[in-house]
């Protein structure tokens, strides 16, 4: 549950720092907020302390996700080999630092460049990023399954290495993720936008 606080807490404060520092200065607080958040960080936690399930401990990675939304509609399909390489960069050093490392914001970066990179990418490998764009499209769905997935796949899972464990785990997840959400949330939400496109229009246009 200390994830959906941390993004209930994201939801409630990102309008509000938007509103105040505006689009001038609304990407240098963020760059800011990475690199801070980087390096307030301790270089080595073992054991791993109960702080940094915080807000505080990861508003780095949260700043990281906005940074590229709002860099997405100025990036072209040429960039998309650049990203990777520099997704699957930070990616690959997150893995090769001490297990004891704080990889969080390197994590982010890295999962944010390939994703950008898959987006720039569909006009030119279209095939290539279809599943991984559907997995996105059903990630919040594979996010809130997952539990319910593990607690129920437990005893299938025991015994096994972790390599197998986990793929089984993953697929089933993905699975059922991406079936929820072709099968209740997608329709749920062209529903939802029918009904209430309309209602808004009318607050919106002075009579």
């Amino acid at each position: 549950m200390w994830s959906l606080a941390v993004e209930e807490q994201f939801y409630l404060v990102l309008p509000w720092v938007v509103l105040l520092f505006g689009p001038r200065y609304l990407v240098p607080v963020l760059l800011a907020t990475v690199a801070a958040s980087a390096l307030s960080k301790p270089p080595f936690l073992n054991p791993a302390p109960v702080w940094q399930f915080a807000t505080s401990w990861n508003v780095g990675a949260l700043a990281v996700g906005v940074l590229f939304a709002l860099l997405q509609p100025r990036l072209k399909p040429v960039h998309s080999a650049r990203l990777a390489i520099s997704g699957l960069g930070f990616l690959a050093l997150s893995f090769l630092l001490p297990a004891a490392t704080p990889v969080e914001d390197l994590l982010a970066i890295g999962a944010a460049c390939c994703a950008s990179a898959c987006v720039c990418s569909t006009r030119v490998w279209p095939r290539l990023v279809n599943f991984p764009a559907a997995i996105g499209q059903a990630s919040y769905e594979i996010y809130l399954l997952h539990p319910a997935v593990l607690f129920a796949a437990a005893p299938i899972l025991q015994g096994r290495s972790l390599a197998r464990g986990w793929f089984l785990f993953a697929a089933t997840t993905a699975v059922l993720g991406c079936a929820v959400h072709r099968g209740f949330s997608e329709p749920a939400n062209l529903w939802l936008r029918a009904e209430l496109t309309p209602r808004v229009a009318t607050y919106a246009v002075p009579s």
